[in-house]
């Protein structure tokens, strides 16, 4: 399938994380994430009868049990275990704030970054929205970046970008 890139404006607070989470949750509740196919409901663990390796059968016959028994995701945790390497494609699969660039979190632009994106520390959101798509591009997969939007020099708004999914 590839990565997808995605990119959130949401009202500033200055607890990052805490806008995180609640991003996260609004995005879990709007559905507007990818859900693989439950393939595994079609699938017999007769399939795995001619697996050599008696120890791997065994275990992708528990995986298919595991997945069988469950119910669609009511929860971000049971979306990971339903999409498992897939990632879901959205804001979803990040769950942190870092300072620095690391798998699974977003990060600040450093204060040279922002120089170089917008010339000026406190970017407007026009400004963010003209580089959006380059600083989605600036981390690597599975991880993103945000921003403090300003408006009248004042917090206003962060944005939050990047890609993830496999």
């Amino acid at each position: 399938m590839g990565a997808s890139g995605w990119q959130y404006f949401v009202p500033y607070q200055s607890d990052i994380t805490r806008a995180l989470h609640e991003l996260r949750e609004q995005v879990f509740q709007s559905g507007k994430y990818y859900k693989r196919e439950a393939f595994w409901q079609n699938t017999a663990e007769s399939e795995y009868d001619n697996e050599p390796d008696e120890e791997l059968r065994q275990e992708l016959i528990e995986w298919l049990r595991t997945m069988k028994a469950m119910k669609e995701p009511t929860t971000i945790e049971e979306l990971f275990l339903w999409n498992e390497e897939d990632g879901t494609h959205s804001i979803l699969d990040i769950k942190g704030v870092s300072t620095q660039p690391d798998f699974g979190t977003i990060s600040p632009l450093s204060q040279d970054e922002l120089m170089l994106f917008f010339g000026t520390h406190k970017p407007t959101r026009a400004m963010v929205e003209q580089k959006a798509v380059e600083i989605m591009q600036l981390r690597k997969r599975w991880q993103g970046t945000y921003v403090i939007v300003y408006k009248d020099g004042l917090p206003n708004e962060i944005f939050i970008t990047g890609f993830s999914g496999d």
